[in-house]
This record gives C-alpha cells, structure tokens and sequence, in this order.
C-alpha cells in the first residue's frame, strides 16, 4: 500500500510540469495506430500510405519513450515485446519463403510490430514518474477518440446506412474501451470524458449488431464479479451500477423510437438469424470454416506447422463448411479467401507463425492473463479511491477483453487492437508487481 500511494504523491505534483506534457505528447503520438484506424473495404494506395506515415511516427514515439525511461524496471514487458519481435520476424520470413507477394507482406507486418511496441512502450512509461492514473487515462481518451474520429470518417466517406452498418462504426481498439467501461461500471470514478467515450461506444454496439462485443462486456462483468466480487458488491458504486444500468435502458429505448431503422428489430433478426438460413448460424459457419481450413493446413505440414505460412497466407474455406456456405449465400460466397490470422487468433497465430513462436506467443498472453487474476484478487486488499482503482483495473480488463475477442476476432491483424493489447500486456506486468512490493 505504501509503495503504491508513494508512487502517486510523488507522479501528483509532477504530472502538470513540462516534463509530463512532453510524456504525453509523445504518448499521443505512439497512439497514433489506435487514433486512426478506418477500415476502408479492399487495399487503397492512400490508406496504405498513411498508415506507413502513422506507423512510423507511432515507432519513433516509442523510441522517444524508451530513450527518456529506459525499460528496467519492467522486464516481463521487456520480454514479451521481443517475443512478439521474433515471432514478426518468422512470420515474415515464412511468407518470403513461400512466394508470398512482398507488397501484402509488408502491409500485414504493422499490426504485429505495433504489438511489440506497445509493450515496449510499457515497459519505458513504467519507469516515468507519473501516477498510474494518469498515464492510462490518457490512454483511454485516445481510445475513444479513435472511435469518434473512425466515426466521422465512416460517415464522410461511405455514409452511414442504419440497416447495414456492421464493423465499420468499431475499431480495432474498441475492446479496451469495453474494459474501461467496465472498470467504470464495477468500481466507479466516473469523469464527464469517460462518461462521453462509454455512450459512444455503447450508441456503436447498439447501432451496429455486434454480438462480440456484448460477448466481451459479459466476460468482463462475470471476470470482475468473480476475482473482485467482495469489492464490487461492497463498494460505493453500487447505486452508480443500478442508475447506468437504467440509463443503458432508457438510451435503448430513445434510440429505437428515434433511428429510422430499429435496433431491437435489427438485434432481434440478428440473434435468431439462423432460423432464416435453414438452421445455420452465418456468420459461426464461415468463422469454423475458416478455423477449419487452418487446422488442415496445419495438419498437412511439418514446416508449415513449425514455422507457419507466411503474415499474408491466404485464407479459404474447409470443404463441409464451404459446402454450406454455397448452399446458403451461393457457390461465388464458398471460394471468399482473405489473408493473414483470420476470425480465431489462436489458431491463426499457430497457422501464419507456427507452434514454436507462434505457441511462445500465446502462452505469453496466457501468462498476462494469470497476472490479471492476481491483480485483481490483490486489488481486494488495497483501499483506493474509486478513479484509482477503475484506472488500475482497466489494464488487466483490457488483456481479458482482447483474449475474449481473439476467439471471434483476428487481433493480431489490426493495428489498434494490437497496439493497445500490447500496451495493456506490458502495463498488467508492471501494476502485478507493483501490487506484489506493496503488500
């Protein structure tokens, strides 16, 4: 408890000097990838060339961070970052060596570079003398205002059409901003930009269909109730949890007498989709398809299963699952292929890295997840204000809000998402030892 609160008295009469404003420029800065993020439909020359400007200024920043802090005090930041380093560079190479086009190639490697970042980054902002708070917070705004600026591109470029709007509206990184509405939601300390970015991304969930993320924020309460339950049924927010959740009721019901299209109707057709398609859920056939395809690939390779094929290997459909495909939307929609992880970030990472880097990989997110639960179960025994405490908890939430989505997302193909899982990764590694040394 001691070291914690020192950490904060100290970062307190720090964090309006030049010094933190320089911190924080630089940190906007490494966020760019997360601040940015529109999804146009197919490869266009213009995208491609900023998204190379903004990759190159957000790995700059981090160089800048990393020069001002160093990264010692953070090693299992440290370390991770260079596993997703050496992963990259195995994903990578396998595609040279399998013919794979460079151009695609080198538009695939960003979002995992970016990953490797995020944790360096972490590792360097655990050493700035700064409150947690304060370093998160920033995160967060920027994470919201990437779903504010996505938005407005969306609209300005393609328009929003209420009856078919999808992905578009969410990006990437929006999974860590369930988990601070979560953190929000569980322990309090609300603040008028947080209430803003969490009715944004709320209006984007329900507007857009997206059963994921009412997946994600399902997760997330059941993981807090169950690692931090004491704190949560017992902490002051509980009439703040009862007033949202009425909120989140009355705001539904508003946007569905308002929109020209429906929401529930939408959510409704959307939830019993299958009954429309002989049986078959749609969007479940084409992910297992998918799923299924890899798997094969995998079986049928010793090198492919080792070293993977490549971070722009092309992806199709297994052949039960393409067969129903055809049968429902056509046989032109059975032959769709996309490149890269794919819908499951688990076996995708095996397939376009292989089991030995690949695998070393995903038991690094694994191990992160082990260091929420403690974090969590540690929180318990720390008496912290409520902004605090919902600043603090949003990391960890973070790496369990993008390992729930990375069983029904690609994460490792989008550069938001990778860029703050890595930042939520690297900073879980420091808060766990924090909390360790303070109690």
């Amino acid at each position: 408890m001691v070291a914690i609160e020192n950490i904060r008295s100290r970062g307190a009469r720090k964090a309006a000097s030049p010094s933190f404003a320089t911190t924080r420029l630089l940190m906007w800065l490494m966020l760019l990838p997360a601040i940015v993020d529109y999804k146009p439909k197919g490869a266009q020359d213009w995208t491609t060339i900023l998204y190379a400007i903004l990759f190159v200024i957000s790995a700059c920043a981090s160089f800048a961070l990393i020069g001002q802090y160093r990264m010692r005090s953070n090693r299992g930041a440290m370390l991770a970052g260079i596993i997703a380093l050496a992963f990259a560079a195995v994903t990578y190479t396998s595609g040279i060596l399998r013919g794979q086009d460079e151009i695609a190639l080198l538009r695939a490697m960003p979002p995992i570079l970016l990953f490797s970042l995020g944790m360096f980054s972490a590792a360097a902002l655990s050493n700035a003398p700064f409150p947690p708070e304060a370093i998160f917070n920033e995160i967060q705004k920027a994470t919201g205002i990437g779903l504010l600026i996505n938005l407005i591109l969306v609209a300005s470029i393609t328009g929003i059409d209420f009856e078919t709007i999808r992905y578009q509206v969410l990006t990437g990184g929006a999974p860590l901003v369930c988990a601070s509405m979560i953190a929000l939601l569980m322990f309090g300390g609300w603040r008028p930009w947080s209430i803003a970015t969490s009715l944004l991304y709320a209006s984007l969930v329900l507007i857009s269909i997206t059963r994921t993320h009412v997946v994600i924020a399902a997760v997330l309460v059941l993981f807090s109730l169950l690692f931090a339950g004491e704190k949560v049924i017992r902490g002051r927010a509980l009439p703040l949890q009862i007033l949202a959740v009425l909120a989140l009721v009355g705001a539904v019901l508003v946007a569905d007498a308002v929109l020209p299209t429906s929401p529930l109707e939408r959510w409704t057709q959307r939830i019993f989709s299958a009954q429309e398609h002989h049986g078959y859920d749609i969007t479940a056939v084409t992910r297992a398809g998918e799923t299924g395809y890899q798997i094969g690939k995998l079986k049928e390779s010793v090198p492919g299963l080792m070293f993977g094929y490549g971070a722009s290997a092309s992806n199709f459909y297994d052949g039960e699952n393409a067969r129903i495909i055809a049968l429902l939307l056509g046989k032109k929609s059975a032959y769709w292929t996309e490149t890269g992880v794919g819908h499951n970030n688990y076996v995708g990472t095996i397939y376009i890295g292989g089991i030995i880097f690949g695998g070393a990989l995903l038991l690094l997110q694994v191990r992160s997840l082990l260091k929420s639960i403690s974090i969590f179960r540690a929180l318990k025994k720390h008496d912290l204000d409520a902004h605090r405490l919902a600043s603090i908890a949003s990391m960890p939430l973070g790496v369990v809000a993008f390992m729930a989505f990375g069983f029904l997302g690609g994460t490792m193909g989008s550069r938001s998402a990778c860029l703050l899982f890595g930042l939520a990764i690297g900073f879980s590694f420091w808060i766990a030892k924090r909390l360790k040394t303070a109690s």
